[in-house]
């Protein structure tokens, strides 16, 4: 079947000769929509309201982290407006959160949207990611103000900034010295919000058959599964019961004949079905490798997202000692240790109450860093 969208697109771009002009043009041409404007004229013509803040997330991630601040932002009695790209709201990351009086916008060009609107109204504006995560061929990922400069003119603007190496690079150091760049992690620079708060969230006891889980993409990048299928292998020849949930985009390759039984990938989910099997997990594994150098960064200058999942669900991390302090865990509320099967084989072995132990003890720490960040918030939004 022909694909007219793309047929067009093809044709369009035929005169063309730069090939940077020629690709960013033919992705505008596929990325718009019809359905566009009607979401554009319904951001356009919307009402602000007193005591606005308006959430923005340009790109097709991040889903947890918008919902993390949209919470606390209604816990501290603002009314907020919501602009992600369509392909977040249709993972729904709100499907825990009483949505009541939020205003959900959506759109496969965000930044087409906010051209169109009077963003000054509002009291503040919260930029969700400072990357725009779309580039050219043998191009860096540039910051979302370059593709919406008047943006960065609203007199009480806040940036989450994901990785720290980008302040310099996207001239973030205004917004630094205004305590207006807002940090996942507890870092040197940058006021802290930890956005851990997903809405109304059950906190499982331990299964009769020990359930560990990994969520995030498949990539050495970010997680090394290849100790995870060590491990496994090491502890199926020792006839223990266990399942391992793989959730994530990407695959795992040629997995040995004796791991499969143990292990269930089961992809990328969206997030009703992503936090149901969290929840109903025991045991959370970052597999963070500390001889890797890409996971430096993740106790350097940026964070893990499992550990807004490990403290929003009370799930008992798995964690080597280079990583556990810098997120608060320690041998009260996590397992702290620097072999992984070793680590599994102890939680697979760990009794209902001294499970439930580290469970409160993880609840106190999550709930001590959702107090920390909604004071923050608070102060810099005075």
């Amino acid at each position: 079947m022909i694909n007219i969208q793309r047929l067009i697109a093809n044709i369009i771009v035929i005169p063309i000769r730069n090939h940077e002009k020629r690709h960013k043009i033919r992705r505008a041409i596929l990325d718009f929509h019809l359905k566009n404007i009607i979401y554009i004229f319904k951001f356009l013509f919307s009402s602000i309201r007193k005591n606005s803040v308006l959430l923005i997330e340009p790109n097709d991630c991040h889903g947890e982290v918008i919902v993390g601040y949209l919470k606390y932002f209604i816990d501290l009695g603002y009314t907020v407006d919501v602009l992600i790209n369509s392909k977040i709201k249709n993972e729904n990351p709100f499907c825990r959160l009483d949505m009541t009086n939020i205003h959900l916008f959506h759109s496969d060009s965000v930044k087409l949207m906010l051209k169109f609107k009077q963003l000054r109204e509002y009291n503040h504006i919260v930029l969700m990611t400072s990357t725009y995560y779309k580039r050219g061929k043998n191009e860096s990922y540039p910051s979302f103000f370059t593709k919406c400069p008047k943006l960065k003119k609203h007199p009480s603007l806040f940036v989450v900034e994901h990785d720290l190496v980008d302040i310099k690079r996207f001239d973030e150091e205004d917004l630094l010295k205004k305590n207006r760049l807002l940090t996942l992690g507890h870092f040197s620079q940058g006021v802290f919000a930890s956005p851990i708060k997903f809405g109304s969230l059950k906190i499982t006891p331990k299964n009769d058959i020990t359930t560990f889980i990994t969520v995030g993409a498949i990539n050495s990048v970010r997680k090394n599964h290849q100790i995870l299928i060590d491990s496994i292998k090491s502890l199926a020849q020792q006839n223990l019961k266990f399942k391992v949930l793989v959730v994530g985009l990407g695959a795992l390759e040629n997995l040995p004949i004796e791991v499969q039984p143990y292990i269930e990938i089961l992809g990328r989910l969206d997030f009703s079905k992503m936090f149901e099997v969290v929840e109903n997990a025991d045991f959370f594994l970052p597999l963070l490798d500390p001889n890797s150098q890409e996971h430096e960064r993740y106790i350097t200058t940026g964070v893990t997202g499992s550990a807004q999942l490990i403290y929003a669900f009370s799930k008992v991390p798995i964690i080597h000692p280079k990583f556990a302090e810098f997120y608060g865990f320690d041998n009260s509320n996590a397992l702290v240790i620097d072999d992984l099967e070793e680590g599994m084989k102890q939680a697979i072995e760990i009794n209902s109450p001294d499970y439930l132990q580290k469970q409160v003890a993880l609840t106190d720490l999550a709930k001590k860093l959702e107090n920390e960040s909604l004071n923050n918030l608070k102060e810099i939004l005075k």
